[in-house]
């Protein structure tokens, strides 16, 4: 009971809360006759082909990374890649499952820029 009338106690010496006025949407336009320069529906019709092309990009690095030092490592990577992206690939070509593609494939694709950055700063030493 103390604490209830401790809190409203408290609640009674604040100032009122004043929400921020609203802008209107024709003041949130800045620039209404600016054209963006990638469109989203630009970016959705080049993303399969980004995923499919990144894939044998993988697929082939890791190929030739296995014929250079022989590493079952770099092939096994470039077959994940590639298995990645290839699934990226195929979910991207319904609508229902074009969502999930997106989000495998910028997934993957985050997930092994950050393993080649870290390989890169860490077994190269590269500064």
């Amino acid at each position: 009971m103390s604490l209830m009338t401790t809190c409203s106690a408290f609640s009674a010496t604040l100032l009122p809360f004043q929400p921020p006025p609203r802008l209107s949407v024709a003041r949130l336009r800045l620039h209404p006759r600016r054209r963006a320069l990638v469109r989203c529906a630009a970016v959705s019709e080049i993303a399969p082909a980004a995923s499919a092309a990144y894939g044998v990009l993988l697929l082939g690095g890791g190929a030739f990374a296995y014929a250079r030092s022989g590493s079952k490592g770099s092939i096994y990577g470039g077959l994940a890649g590639a298995a990645l992206m290839g699934a990226a690939y195929y979910l991207m070509q319904s609508p229902e499952t074009m969502a999930a593609g997106d989000a495998v494939g910028f997934g993957s694709a985050f997930l092994f820029a950050c393993v080649f950055g870290m390989f890169h700063i860490f077994v190269l030493q590269v500064p």
